[in-house]
């Protein structure tokens, strides 16, 4: 490491590694508080009075097997607020990583992801035109089309909200969702899914709603609401229903 690099990694750790270390964006989790963090670049310049630390050119920060690279990074040590701008791409020992072109941080636990988000783990994957991710409230909430894939299945909308806490997600706009475990497909102007203390959860539909079954039983309605442990379906509101008989 030269001195150039020796000198925005003691900065950069002193003023990152708690809370407000930018890796922490959007659905990564937790920061690694407390633990060194290293980063690199081409130039390097740290303002004193303004708390201003600046990173131009290959930006590259680790932290305990996780890495964050970009163009430019900027960040004030006074608000905790900051932004790194460029083929951002994230990834973490876990093997989650994140591809965005603008990633800004607010607070020091506000984070979004802009420009195009793309983000993939071995357990999932989500794709949106805009991110955002409070890691103190745990909610997150997306803009323009949005994928979230599955092993289990998918759900398509055009903004979608999630409480982690609570573990309720909340898709506005053109929803399209796959459920592999019950052979089962749907869409509706509007979803609401809810855990609600069961295993599986709740999904309601509303807003020209239809959830088709196995390919064939089809029901439409302006409100279907299933319950995913029992594989029941109710509709409201004088709902159609078409059933393919078993030969």
């Amino acid at each position: 490491m030269n001195k150039k690099q020796m000198v925005v990694a003691l900065l950069v750790g002193i003023v990152l590694s708690g809370s407000a270390y930018l890796y922490a964006a959007t659905p990564f989790g937790e920061t690694k508080s407390g633990e060194p963090v290293d980063i690199e670049a081409d130039e390097v310049s740290y303002d004193w009075k303004a708390g201003k630390v600046t990173a131009n050119g290959k930006v590259v920060a680790t932290q305990s097997g996780d890495r964050l690279q970009g163009d430019q990074l900027e960040f004030f040590t006074s608000t905790n607020n900051g932004s790194l701008v460029g083929h951002v791409v994230a990834t973490r020992s876990d093997g989650s990583k994140m591809v965005t072109s603008r990633l800004d941080i607010t607070g020091g636990n506000i984070f979004t992801g802009s420009g195009g988000v793309d983000y993939s783990s071995p357990e999932n994957s989500l794709q949106a035109n805009w991110l955002q991710y409070n890691q103190s409230t745990g909610y997150i909430q997306t803009k323009g089309r949005t994928t979230l894939i599955r092993a289990d299945g998918m759900i398509k909308a055009d903004q979608v909200e999630a409480w982690q806490k609570t573990e309720q997600v909340v898709g506005r706009g053109n929803v399209d969702f796959v459920s592999k475990p019950h052979s089962t497909i749907g869409k509706a102007d509007h979803m609401d899914y809810q855990k609600a203390g069961k295993e599986q959860g709740i999904v309601t539909l509303t807003g020209n709603a239809q959830v088709v079954h196995k390919g064939e039983n089809m029901i439409t309605g302006p409100k279907i609401t299933i319950d995913l442990d029992s594989g029941y379906a109710e509709a409201d509101g004088r709902p159609t229903l078409v059933i393919t008989p078993q030969k």
